[in-house]
């Protein structure tokens, strides 16, 4: 296996990163920009060579090629303290997009929890359609019988 430093810098997956991170953040003509640069988001790093030396340092390289660079809380900057690697599910997770919902002292984005209670988001919707609330319809509370009652 190769050493990391032997390879060309413009062929390391982190210094790719680096560059995806800069267009958001600089370059009004990148799609992500307004939820990037556009918010305010920075860069603590100047250059990219401070950059990959934080990044092998506290976090370590990636657990596999999967892995995305990912800032923990989506309001602060790319920073020290801020960054993380995590799988595409927790990259989803992780977005202003999502609706939190908190039961019991745990809170999950929608998908979450319908991944959790193996509910189809068909089924969901379905149900939501139907009347039942949010914590019924994710499979989080029984939903009360729909039955109607037999009157003598």
């Amino acid at each position: 296996m190769k050493n990391y430093y032997s390879i060309p810098i413009t062929q390391r997956p982190l210094y790719r990163r680096w560059r995806q991170i800069r267009q958001t953040i600089f370059n009004p003509n990148d799609g992500s920009y307004p939820n990037i640069g556009g918010r305010g988001i920075g860069i603590y790093w100047d250059n990219y060579g401070d950059f990959e030396d934080y990044i092998l340092a506290h976090l370590g390289p990636p657990e596999d090629s999967s892995s995305k660079l990912n800032r923990i809380d989506q309001d602060r900057d790319y920073e020290p303290g801020n960054l993380r690697w995590a799988r595409q599910i927790e990259v989803s997770q992780n977005t202003k997009q999502n609706i939190n919902v908190r039961f019991r002292k745990e809170t999950h984005s929608i998908s979450e929890w319908l991944r959790r209670n193996g509910v189809l988001f068909t089924t969901y919707y379905s149900r939501l359609r139907r009347g039942w609330s949010q914590l019924e319809a994710l499979g989080l509370k029984p939903a009360p019988s729909r039955r109607k009652s037999a009157r003598k």
